[in-house]
């Protein structure tokens, strides 16, 4: 070994040993955070002399250990190339440097043996003495007479209307004085209208504004069989179809023929259609009277039921608007005009010759 290695190898290790006095010898460690442990020393860039290599300690790693009760020794051969001086000297440096940061707590004063000191207190005036007023007694309620309920009678919907006294008169007017119409079958209307055009027709009728179900003690509807009911598109029949078909027990019994005819109302059409069938029964033997061609002729259907939403608002649709004539071309009206766009032609009486007396003309 030369004399220059031996020299360096010296220095070296006098400062590894004189580092613990010099507070800013590590770069690593800092005495402002010693709560906090330094990291690992770096390693030199240059290689030492004599080919040792580089010191490589971990002060937090070596802290750890030491907490674990290792040995400076045992923590020493723990980490490469570090003596056992090296480990002893940092951690005792690093624990210096935290009581030196850490004060001691300040112990809590003890018990005082002296006798509190207890405040003087004033003495409190007597309180004045308040006579007590007694409330004014409440005044007593007037007497309420009771109010009996009144009674409200129900009101009873009005009477239908029944052209049965009509043709009773109209046929003993006829001959026939024994006659009572058949109630076992009738047709049912809405408005007095169609209640005569049903009495000209020799039909008989009820005329109703909405259905009631008092109505159903009614011995006019209790002995039903039938009941047609007529409509006709221009009116409006919304609450009396709707009432209709709320009901079961008026709703099973009907049937209903709706329809528009621009020349009468449909009503007077399904009637006299009726009315035609039961002349054409001979000798007027109504009982043998089939009901089931007239309905299939006048499309007579039965009421929908309350949930069939789609056929109710088919029945109440209106009908259509008539059609505007137009006239043809020429602005002439094709009424009393040989062809299309000629005017009407005018007619001339032909001069007669002959005796007026005789009665013949030549």
């Amino acid at each position: 070994m030369s004399l220059k290695s031996l020299i360096s190898n010296t220095y070296n290790r006098l400062r590894d040993t004189n580092s613990v006095l010099n507070d800013g010898s590590h770069r690593s460690e800092s005495p402002l955070t010693p709560d906090l442990p330094p990291s690992a020393t770096q390693k030199r860039n240059a290689a030492p002399a004599c080919g040792r290599s580089p010191v490589d300690f971990d002060l937090a790693e070596a802290l750890r250990l030491r907490a674990l009760g290792w040995s400076y020794r045992r923590i020493a051969r723990q980490m490469n190339n570090v003596s056992r001086e090296t480990v002893r000297t940092r951690i005792l440096h690093y624990e210096a440097q935290f009581r030196v940061a850490t004060p001691e707590p300040i112990p809590a004063p003890g018990p005082s043996t002296e006798p509190p000191i207890v405040p003087v207190q004033e003495p409190k005036p007597a309180p004045m003495s308040v006579p007590v007023v007694a409330p004014p007694p409440e005044p007593k309620a007037a007497p309420v007479s009771k109010i009996e309920p009144v009674s409200v009678a129900p009101v009873a919907p009005p009477e239908p209307d029944s052209n049965y006294d009509a043709l009773v008169e109209y046929w003993a007017m006829r001959g026939l004085k024994n006659y009572k119409p058949d109630t076992r079958w009738f047709f049912l209307v809405h408005g007095q209208q169609n209640l005569q055009y049903a009495t000209g027709l020799e039909q008989l009728a009820v005329s109703i504004d909405r259905w009631y179900e008092a109505y159903h003690d009614l011995e006019v509807f209790r002995d039903a069989e039938r009941i047609w009911v007529v409509i006709d598109r221009r009116d409006d029949n919304r609450e009396f179809v709707r009432s209709l078909v709320n009901d079961i027990w008026i709703r099973e019994r009907c049937v209903i023929s709706v329809g528009y005819v621009s020349f009468e109302r449909w009503i007077q059409t399904v009637m006299r259609d009726r009315m035609h069938r039961m002349w054409d029964v001979s000798p007027r033997k109504w009982e043998s009277y089939d009901s089931s061609q007239f309905e299939a002729a006048q499309h007579f259907v039965s009421l929908p039921q309350p949930n069939h939403v789609q056929r109710i608002e088919e029945l109440l649709v209106p009908p259509p608007e008539p059609e505007k004539i137009i006239p043809d071309g020429g602005g002439y009206s094709t009424y009393g005009a040989p062809y299309a766009g000629c005017p009407p032609q005018a007619t001339f009486d032909v001069p007669q010759s002959g005796d007026e007396g005789c009665g013949f003309a030549f």
